[in-house]
């Protein structure tokens, strides 16, 4: 028997799944719960329930005031994606339908992108396109790094795929000009890189 030896946590990943977008109706979410359901997502067990507190939602998501977590989650309440009940003193959420993977495309946030900040600090747009991105492109394998210039450190793309500017603006539910500034804001904070034949590769996150 061996003694004095910790335990090693996997990291938490929300498998998110390509339903939201497409039957969700992400793009007619508001700001708020649009940065909110993957910190549920994160915290959620395989049926879809979780209970994280407002102050870490608020803590994982960018959103400062606790009244607009409320508004978010209201949000996705009525939208149909989420359940909510009270039990004592915890606040217990049930991701429903398209907002949590029940099989199908997906793409897998990582525990990294949130406790680091790093999507908290993305800006409302960037939120939106990311996951737009994510949910379309498809998932690097190990055999199809061949597939990738010799100048791409092909181990840290996650995804990749092909702009469909006029359409995927449109699921995000912003502008043409913000779809724009959300492209240019995750590929110079290094999150995404765009190539030739509006070819987009997602990378990693790297802590």
């Amino acid at each position: 028997m061996i003694t004095n030896e910790k335990q090693i946590k996997e990291p938490r990943i929300y498998w998110l799944p390509l339903n939201l977008v497409t039957r969700g109706k992400w793009r007619d979410l508001i700001n708020t719960a649009k940065a909110i359901i993957p910190v549920l997502g994160l915290h959620a067990n395989d049926c879809g329930v979780c209970w994280p507190s407002r102050e870490l939602i608020s803590k994982l998501s960018g959103i400062k005031k606790l009244e607009y977590v409320d508004r978010g989650l209201n949000c996705l309440r009525t939208m149909g994606l989420l359940d909510k009940r009270r039990t004592g003193r915890k606040n217990i959420y049930t991701l429903k339908e398209n907002a949590i993977w029940k099989g199908g495309s997906y793409f897998p946030m990582t525990e990294g992108r949130f406790t680091s900040g790093w999507w908290a600090k993305l800006k409302r747009c960037e939120k939106a396109v990311f996951v737009v991105l994510a949910v379309k492109g498809t998932i690097v394998k190990s055999d199809s790094f061949d597939l990738f210039p010799s100048e791409y450190d092909s181990s840290e793309i996650q995804c990749y795929g092909y702009l469909r500017p006029k359409r995927w603006q449109e699921l995000t539910g912003f502008c043409r000009k913000s779809w724009y500034n959300g492209l240019a804001g995750l590929a110079e904070d290094g999150a995404i890189r765009i190539g030739s034949n509006n070819r987009y590769m997602l990378y990693k996150y790297r802590l």
